[in-house]
């Protein structure tokens, strides 16, 4: 088993709930030809220690941030 990885470099901008991003490099050209101006437009917000991110299709991720390290497994 294995875990996806996607790599990029670029820059964001964060004006109230509204996350954007431009990638300048990417792992996978392809994925941002689909792009406009290499840019994506997120919605975003945090809850304590919650990030909601919401992608625009749909999808939305949740990131809990960790203090002082991983957590035991």
């Amino acid at each position: 088993a294995y875990d996806g990885f996607l790599a990029s470099s670029g820059s964001y901008e964060l004006v109230g709930d509204a996350l954007t991003t431009r990638a300048y490099i990417h792992l996978n050209p392809t994925a941002t030809r689909a792009w406009p101006n290499r840019t994506r437009s997120y919605r975003v917000r945090i809850e304590g220690d919650t990030l909601h991110w919401d992608f625009g299709d749909g999808g939305v991720g949740r990131f809990k941030r960790v203090k002082g390290g991983l957590p035991p497994k």
